[in-house]
């Protein structure tokens, strides 16, 4: 333990100045000055595993990295939350109690849900297990599921669909055993059946345009929108609504705050909001 002490890389305010200008100019989240101990402590694995001297070090490094992978893995440390299947169980509840009822009426369902920053993927996959739990038989072409995140590293734990057992505690028991194979006595990994059904993909939020084909019926996007400042916050929500459907629904996080106003946004309680119908 004194070793890992001793072995603690200081952060300088330079060194911070241009980590913290890197990440608000490449991803568009802004670390104040109040940031810098968290940043200095959640980049110490990063320095030791890259074999790094510094931090400057580490910001050339990046700088230099074409593919981009370096960058990824620093935005992910520092922007890592603890996340888990239903989280923030009370969206889930109106998923299941008000709008799956909506679209069990439908004759056919072409039904399009995005997870924007999905991180390692446990929000969409709780999504998946109750769509499957509710609607049979399941359909594949009726439904299409998106979970996007821009670091590289919690995509391929999202797509291996591996968790250790205290991510699954608020699942119902009989929901784990249908739906997951157990690894060992304290890991988990998703069922196919479930992996099948959501398509992962990398995603900057702060692109200047949302490509996708086809506009979505929901969108998470909870407890990402923290990481950015105004501006940015604004531009992000501005495509979130352009892409979501008429009468589609926008689920963020209990600590986030919108001006429903300004994007006809109708609210519904608490964190979750309705697009009004064109």
């Amino acid at each position: 333990m004194e070793k890992e002490i001793f072995s603690l890389f200081r952060l300088t305010d330079r060194e911070f100045a241009l980590i913290a200008n890197l990440v608000y100019e490449t991803v568009g989240i802004h670390l104040p000055p109040e940031k810098r101990i968290l940043v200095e402590s959640r980049l110490q694995h990063l320095l030791k595993q890259e074999n790094l001297p510094n931090f400057e070090t580490l910001y050339q490094r990046i700088v230099q990295d074409e593919s981009g992978l370096l960058l990824s893995e620093m935005i992910n440390r520092i922007t890592t939350n603890h996340t888990y299947f239903m989280r923030e169980s009370a969206h889930y509840d109106f998923l299941v109690h008000h709008i799956f009822p909506l679209w069990k009426n439908l004759s056919y369902r072409d039904i399009r849900i995005w997870s924007a920053g999905c991180s390692s993927g446990e929000e969409i996959y709780t999504v998946a297990i109750l769509i499957r739990e509710h609607f049979f038989p399941y359909r594949p072409e009726e439904w299409g599921l998106l979970g996007t995140d821009i670091s590289l590293r919690v995509l391929e734990q999202a797509q291996e669909g591996v968790y250790s057992a205290d991510r699954l505690e608020n699942l119902e028991p009989f929901l784990i055993q249908k739906y997951f194979v157990q690894l060992d006595a304290t890991t988990y990994q998703v069922k196919n059946e479930i992996k099948d059904m959501v398509l992962f993909k990398r995603f900057n939020l702060m692109r200047e345009t949302y490509p996708f084909k086809g506009k979505f019926d929901i969108i998470w996007c909870r407890n990402v929108l923290i990481y950015f400042d105004q501006s940015h916050k604004e531009n992000i929500l501005s495509h979130l609504v352009e892409v979501l459907k008429p009468g589609g629904y926008l689920f963020i996080g209990h600590s986030e705050t919108i001006e429903r106003e300004k994007y006809h946004l109708r609210f519904i309680q608490p964190a979750i909001y309705q697009k009004e119908a064109a």
